[in-house]
């Protein structure tokens, strides 16, 4: 810090030692050179800003850069630590425990990567199941009612390890033919028993469970007419679900949903929308 004192003769600013002002000459007296005003000396340019402002564009450009990185990163480890493994797989399935509507364990599950979902007519449905029996089931489960009635459900699920990820991909490819093949819709009309299964309108995941997952999702419907004597009344029951096929990576959860109205009532039954309500969180949970 600089001490200051002025001039008595022109008012110039002097420095304190200063005997003779600088500007007129004239002699500075003792009072003079004791009065002092102190002077802050310059702010140096070192503020953030400029110094910002210095950095080299590869700098500047990297931080953002950097910044973003470390985000995706996160968001990529999250989705890692929350993959399925074999270990946490049971996760993923639903359980009589966990769903709104009366429940209880289905313990009869078709291990698709034994047994083919659709009849032997079925051309695309054959490419299937030649395509899930290289896979490895993991996990699988489901519901089903747990009291007797004729309006009846299924919510099955399983979760499949194929060897690598473009049979996975073929695999949802083929369901996918299945939807667009009339072999494998299955007819016949007796006198004693009749009945029609139907598989359409292949569709993706969101449109149907609300969900971004990669997959499909195809209609599936059945009719049933069945009069085994002439002293017991006929029965006829009709069903719609999906067959859904969902992929991340080389792994598939295959689930089959169904809502069975064998009575003709409404009363009691569980519907597609009750069953879509309960895997939904699943299907997002497996996607990731």
């Amino acid at each position: 810090m600089i001490f200051m004192g002025f001039c008595s003769h022109c008012g110039a600013e002097q420095a304190e030692e200063s005997v003779f002002c600088s500007k007129c000459g004239a002699a500075r007296t003792p009072a003079e050179t004791s009065v002092a005003t102190p002077v802050v000396a310059a702010k140096p340019s070192t503020d953030l800003i400029g110094k910002i402002k210095k950095l080299p564009k590869l700098v500047l450009v990297g931080v953002p850069v950097a910044l973003v990185a470390a985000i995706v990163g996160g968001v990529v480890l999250t989705k890692a630590l929350n993959a399925p493994t074999k270990a946490n797989a049971a996760s993923f399935i639903v359980t009589a425990d966990s769903v709104k509507f009366d429940a209880a364990r289905d313990t009869d599950i078709t291990n698709y990567t034994k047994d083919q979902i659709f009849g032997d007519d079925c051309v695309a449905g054959q490419e299937l199941t030649s395509l899930l029996s290289k896979g490895t089931q993991w996990v699988a489960g489901g519901v089903q009612r747990s009291g007797e009635s004729q309006n009846y459900y299924h919510l099955d699920q399983q979760i499949i390890s194929m060897p690598t990820e473009q049979d996975a991909i073929d695999a949802v490819k083929a369901a996918v033919d299945v939807a667009g093949d009339t072999t494998c819709d299955t007819s016949s009309y007796g006198t004693s028993i009749a009945f029609k299964f139907d598989y359409e309108n292949a569709r993706d995941i969101k449109s149907v469970f609300g969900v971004d997952a990669q997959g499909t999702v195809i209609d599936s419907s059945s009719w049933i007419y069945m009069k085994l004597s002439t002293l017991v009344a006929a029965t006829e029951s009709n069903s719609t679900g999906y067959y859904t096929f969902v992929r991340r990576g080389n792994l598939l959860m295959v689930i089959y949903l169904n809502s069975t109205d064998g009575d003709g009532g409404e009363s009691d039954i569980i519907s597609k929308a009750d069953l879509k309500e309960a895997v939904s969180p699943l299907i997002a949970k497996f996607a990731g």
